[in-house]
């Protein structure tokens, strides 16, 4: 017998809260969910502005790391 197993991690925003147009939204939920991910996946996480800029700022740190530093 097999057995499988499924594993998700969303985001969530909440229109108007969080954003007023569709692609806006749609980006606040995608930031919400890798932070989902960051914190140990499996999880749902509410859209939060100051994990976006945490976010932005891993992804800095990490894109220096391949390509070196701005000049």
């Amino acid at each position: 017998m097999v057995e499988k197993v499924l594993h998700a991690s969303g985001g969530v925003a909440l229109y108007p809260d969080h954003a007023l147009q569709w692609d806006a939204l749609l980006h606040c939920a995608d930031t919400a969910m890798y932070a989902s991910k960051q914190a140990g996946r499996h999880q749902i996480r509410l859209y939060q502005v100051h994990a976006e800029a945490a976010l932005l700022a891993r992804a800095e740190v990490a894109a220096q790391a391949v390509v070196g530093p701005k000049a």
